[in-house]
């Protein structure tokens, strides 16, 4: 058994410890803001889908679905967008397709998956206040693939943002997958 002293100078270590290094690196709303819409997602599949499909409340079930394919590619993820379900009511809306994909690759994944929404708050809207308007990134990726237009093929060639750190994959793979749901069918 660790004694309560030994216990103390252990937590107070890593305390210390934990001040050292680049904290400009440190980024906690995106973590935040992504699981904050993994729950959204959550509630979405609970309040559109569960009444008729039961088995979506079973996370365990879900992930098993989510397993060997992207959220986009799942039959939930597909019928969702395509607006054949929920059968009765409004289809579902961009954020709420955002989040129920958002919530189908956080229990694929270990870690939150973070929006391309939220990317593009916190990484372009500062300077590119269009890209806040969801009707005109609709109008932007009408009549070409997300990764054909500008707003895409700048971030991936790293010119944008141009401040701060380079897009990583993960990111550019969330702002096309975004951009993918704003697409007209």
């Amino acid at each position: 058994m660790v004694e309560r002293s030994t216990l103390g100078l252990l937590v107070l270590a890593l305390f210390l410890l934990g001040g050292c290094g680049d904290r400009s690196k440190l980024r906690f709303s995106e973590p935040a803001q992504a699981r904050q819409q993994a729950l959204a997602g959550k509630d979405v599949l609970g309040a559109k889908c569960v009444t008729c499909h039961k088995s979506f409340s079973d996370e365990e079930r879900l992930k098993r679905m989510v397993k060997d394919k992207e959220p986009e590619e799942t039959n939930i993820f597909i019928v969702s967008k395509e607006g054949t379900m929920p059968p009765s009511g409004p289809a579902l809306t961009t954020e709420e397709l955002e989040a129920l994909r958002t919530y189908l690759s956080d229990l694929k994944q270990a870690a939150p998956v973070v929006s391309g929404k939220t990317i593009l708050a916190n990484r372009c809207v500062s300077c590119h206040k269009g890209f806040s308007d969801e009707e005109r990134l609709k109008r932007m990726v009408k009549n070409q693939e997300p990764e054909e237009i500008d707003l895409y093929l700048e971030a991936e060639s790293g010119n944008m943002p141009p401040t701060g750190p380079r897009l990583t994959q993960t990111e550019l793979k969330a702002i096309r997958d975004y951009l993918r749901l704003l697409k007209p069918q």
